[in-house]
């Protein structure tokens, strides 16, 4: 295995890496930079090239990425990108609403990936079955903890285009600065879907923040209690998905499908 300071000097560092909280623990600071695995090559390369050519806007900042001495974007399995000032924090969320909005109609236009309906991850393969393009081949015990919610989904009929589908913990705020949206997670769904995404997982894990705080601000979204709905399943889906893939314990597992089952009872309650 390649070193941190290897796949640094690849990009031009001389800085001593730092590794950085948060995420899957495997991303450095070097310098002003930050190096971290590319998972999927294609993906990767894709997301690489159009932030590149993305122009940038004074609502929201978001990462460049940075090519190699050898001009590449993708050294060692690594990627490089422009370290955000600011610090990832509770609250805030009608200034993380915004930022959204502004970064998603930024991009309206871009055509959707090659790679978004074959990527076999667990993220991608949650989020499909989620949206019914799969069907559910999850074990019986499984889908009967969730009967009731299944029997809920409805169709929604909004637009698809690109967006970030993982917000909530990748929105930076600065005191001098417009928010950042970093870790870019592609998704070919309604914008609205992150939005209710990062709803859903602040209600699980935010405890800055009031549930109230958070309907008031989030409430008057189109289909908000439908796409809340699949953002809730999509991360009982992964869950579910980790077990089938022998990468979690069903006990570890379980105890975070409870806390999102309780975020649903909660949005029943509220919205």
């Amino acid at each position: 295995m390649v070193s941190i300071d290897v796949i640094g000097k690849a990009f031009g560092l001389s800085e001593k890496p730092v590794l950085l909280a948060g995420g899957q623990g495997t991303a450095y600071r070097v310098g002003s930079i930050v190096v971290k695995p590319a998972g999927n090559i294609e993906e990767a390369f894709w997301v690489a090239e159009l932030f590149h050519t993305m122009p940038t806007t004074p609502e929201v900042r978001f990462p460049k990425p940075v090519r190699s001495v050898s001009g590449n974007w993708i050294e060692h399995g690594f990627v490089a990108w422009i370290f955000m000032e600011g610090e990832e924090m509770g609250e805030h969320y009608l200034e993380k609403l915004q930022a959204s909005r502004v970064f998603h109609k930024a991009l309206k236009d871009i055509s959707e990936p090659a790679f978004a309906s074959l990527d076999d991850s667990i993220y991608a393969v949650a989020d499909r079955k989620v949206w019914q393009d799969t069907d559910l081949n999850y074990p019986e015990d499984f889908l009967a903890s969730i009967k009731s919610m299944l029997s809920l989904v409805e169709p929604v009929d909004l637009p698809k285009q690109l967006i970030h589908g993982d917000l909530c913990g990748n929105i930076v705020i600065h005191s001098k600065l417009p928010p950042a949206i970093i870790d870019f997670s592609p998704y070919w769904r309604p914008t609205a879907f992150a939005e209710a995404v990062m709803l859903v997982d602040a209600l699980a894990w935010d405890r800055s923040v009031k549930a109230g705080e958070l309907f008031e601000i989030f409430s008057s979204i189109l289909h908000i209690r439908q796409l809340s709905l699949r953002a809730v399943l999509r991360r009982i889906f992964i869950q579910f998905e980790h077990v089938s893939r022998g990468s979690r314990t069903r006990e570890k597992a379980l105890k975070e499908i409870e806390v999102y089952v309780k975020v649903w009872r909660e949005i029943m309650k509220n919205i």
